[in-house]
């Protein structure tokens, strides 16, 4: 069998045929200030479960970086996501909405008649997500026929996204799994959730901020500030798309292909003149 060289700092090293990037970064983490996350493999951009089976030229991605800051941030709602799932448990019927972007973190929704969100229930999501840190459970990705997929969402009662994944025009979709917890995120994800350690979750409004670290200071959650005026213009946004029942992508493509759009438009006109 041939050896497998690889470049990394301008170094040429001999590794094991199938070594993982993963394992491959952590011989080399002691040179990088914070968490390598992602990799460029001859140029393209890798996660970390990739095994390495050919001589290459490796480049590796931190957390201080666009493309390790956004990767940590879809990890991150991932993980946010399960742990309410944990905690609510599958009996009580609930959806968590990640609205828009606000102070440097997610503002984010909880529906459910059943459902009382209090500092209570926010503080044991908490301890539940620094659980599955601890864990340091591995973040999966599958590439599934899109046709799956949709079934998929449909049996975790993901309306929205079997609704918009109907619209795909490729034959395969990746999807992300925590334990027995599947979704899709648009964008690479760390490989576990061990690398996820910076990360709060704070109640305002009628649901949560989940906050998380800049790509400035990786290690460091900043501290929240409301930004209310911002907040409310986000919100009333959001009120509007309900009414107007375009408040998903896959809605707004229903009424698209319905040939309802101007009629959208003009609905939509006419409240921003009453306002």
């Amino acid at each position: 069998m041939n050896e497998i060289i690889v470049n990394v700092f301008g170094e040429n090293t001999i590794v094991e045929p199938g070594i993982v990037l993963k394992d491959l970064a952590h011989k080399y983490q002691e040179r990088e200030r914070y968490d390598i996350v992602l990799a460029f493999v001859d140029g393209h951009l890798t996660e970390l479960h990739k095994v390495i089976d050919k001589s290459c030229k490796v480049e590796f991605i931190t957390t201080n970086s666009i493309m390790g800051n956004e990767s940590y941030r879809r990890s991150t709602t991932l993980l946010m996501i399960k742990a309410f799932r944990d905690v609510l448990g599958t009996d009580i019927p609930h959806k968590i909405r990640v609205l828009y972007s606000l102070s440097k973190g997610y503002y984010c929704e909880v529906l459910g008649d059943k459902i009382k969100l209090d500092v209570k229930m926010i503080d044991k999501v908490k301890a539940r997500m620094r659980e599955l840190v601890d864990l340091d459970l591995p973040i999966t990705k599958e590439n599934l026929n899109t046709g799956d997929v949709i079934k998929l969402f449909e049996s975790q009662g993901m309306e929205d996204k079997s609704r918009l994944f109907k619209y795909r025009r490729v034959s395969k979709t990746n999807v992300y799994s925590l334990e027995d917890y599947i979704d899709y995120y648009y964008g690479f994800m760390l490989p576990s959730t061990g690398y996820i350690g910076y990360f709060d979750l704070i109640l305002y409004g009628e649901g949560f901020v989940l906050q998380m670290p800049v790509m400035t200071a990786p290690t460091v959650v900043p501290p929240f500030n409301p930004q209310v005026k911002l907040f409310n213009v986000l919100k009333q946004s959001d009120d509007w798309g309900r009414k107007l029942e375009i408040d998903t992508v896959a809605a707004l493509n229903d009424i698209i292909t319905e040939g309802k759009l101007d009629e959208i438009m003009l609905v939509q006109e006419a409240l921003q003149e009453k306002h």
